[in-house]
């Protein structure tokens, strides 16, 4: 029986995830998917949680809230880190580790996984996280009609959404915190 990993932000889950889930789950008989937040980040954990949950219905979808670094120059023990928490969430050592990013190659290694690039190119589907961060009301199309209500994020559609003016749009959460101001960071 042949187990993979999927890790990911999925701030916000989009299509491409989709694509990269579906991908992964006919490769291998048991798919954890590994959603990692951080308090700090401008979209919650836990609703991405239950997204991807939604979306992946028949794969186990695990929440890794560790405030762990993101970049292996902010901790000198950055894999060290990694290595210690996803065993914690993973059922067993997976065989395989999916990634469209570089740093799948060597997360596959600190598992003593092999690593399936997929899709690295944005062929099959065009379209990043920190794209939609950036500007969602002109990536809106890959976020699954489900989810766009479901986080709570709406665009704000601007003059340059229609072609008028170079200003950027940006990402507001809405509800109570609405007031929080801009939400797009990478």
């Amino acid at each position: 029986m042949t187990a993979g990993m999927l890790l990911g932000k999925f701030m916000p889950p989009h299509l491409g995830h989709v694509y990269l889930g579906e991908f992964a789950g006919r490769f291998v008989d048991r798919l954890p998917i590994v959603v990692c937040s951080l308090r700090r980040e401008p979209i919650p954990g836990a609703p991405r949680f239950r997204w991807m949950q939604e979306l992946f219905p028949f794969d186990n979808v695990v929440h890794l809230t560790d405030e762990l670094p993101q970049q292996p120059d902010e901790n000198p023990n950055f894999w060290d880190l990694w290595r210690l928490a996803l065993p914690r969430m993973l059922p067993g050592r997976p065989d395989y580790v999916f990634e469209s990013k570089p740093y799948g190659w060597r997360l596959a290694k600190e598992l003593g996984a092999a690593f399936v690039a997929v899709d690295a190119a944005r062929s099959a589907v065009p379209v990043s996280g920190t794209a939609i961060q950036t500007d969602p009301a002109a990536h809106w199309e890959y976020i699954p009609r489900r989810g766009r209500r479901s986080r709570g994020v709406t665009p704000r559609v601007t003059a340059r959404n229609h072609g008028l003016s170079s200003r950027s749009s940006d990402c507001r959460r809405s509800g109570p915190d609405s007031r929080a101001g801009p939400r797009a960071t990478g």
